[in-house]
């Protein structure tokens, strides 16, 4: 019966040395995914597409899932800068999102912490991974220098315009007479002296006013809440969220990601 990845990172990391985690990883764990990971955590020159902040995601069914990862891990070159283009940074994260949400949750946590750079499971060391596959991971003295004179690449924050209704009246309609018109102007001065710091931000952000609209019916929200039906990256939802709590829309986020909703304000 083949193992899934995490049953095999679990066995390796419950050997009593480094040498054994090691010798059960060639042994067990000699195939693409393992090597993938391994090299994903642990490569310094590797460096993911991805924000670094832990994506909003709902863990898969881990029932007939144990071995899915081994047919995923063909899509990873789609989250390392330089490898294969997609058609914007929002779609790279709606991937990485999908896949996380496909595999057995175990395995979830192992990708996860593989594009945080931080070893895929506890007890699982550069130096385990060094001593299982050399040929993968650079000697210690040469990593450390990698790492001094590698910078990770800024995402591309393509932000999607959004527009916001447009009204088809004649410039020269008469719409009223003159001095209601004259009146009316002279209310609309007031009200935007009087407006509150969230009505001028609404009034002149229309990405902000957006996401105000997507979240006004909620009572808890996250990143993908407006992410996906916006189309932006998971980096432009969070500092859209930030605005939203600067201005007291929403509150601070907890556990899962997950912010509440202001029902005072909105």
């Amino acid at each position: 019966m083949t193992q899934g990845v995490f049953e095999i990172m679990r066995m390796a990391a419950s050997q009593p040395v480094d040498a054994a985690k090691a010798a059960y990883l060639k042994q067990r764990g000699d195939n693409a995914a393992i090597r993938t990971i391994l090299q994903g955590c642990f490569h310094p020159a590797i460096q993911f597409a991805l924000p670094d902040d832990l994506p909003p995601y709902s863990e898969g069914d881990p029932v007939s899932v144990e071995t899915r990862l081994y047919s995923m891990i063909k899509r990873f070159d789609i989250f390392v800068h330089g490898g294969r283009p997609v058609a914007s940074q929002a779609k790279r994260e709606m991937i990485f999102i999908e896949t996380l949400e496909s595999i057995h949750p175990l395995d979830a946590k192992i990708v996860v912490n593989m594009v945080q750079k931080k070893d895929p499971y506890p007890g699982i060391t550069i130096e385990v991974a060094r001593e299982a596959f050399p040929e993968l991971i650079p000697p210690a003295e040469e990593v450390e220098a990698l790492k001094e004179t590698i910078v990770k690449p800024e995402l591309e924050l393509k932000v999607e315009k959004v527009n916001a209704p447009q009204f088809n009246i004649a410039p020269n309609a008469d719409l009223m007479p003159e001095g209601q018109s004259q009146q009316l102007v002279g209310l609309v001065e007031e009200a935007e002296k009087a407006l509150t710091p969230l009505g001028e931000a609404l009034q002149t952000d229309p990405t902000l006013f957006a996401a105000y609209n997507l979240i006004i019916n909620e009572t808890k929200i996250g990143n993908n809440t407006i992410q996906k039906p916006m189309a932006i990256t998971y980096a432009k939802a969070t500092k859209i969220l930030q605005r939203l709590e600067e201005l007291g829309v929403v509150g601070k986020k907890g556990v899962g990601g997950k912010r509440i909703v202001n029902a005072n304000v909105i």
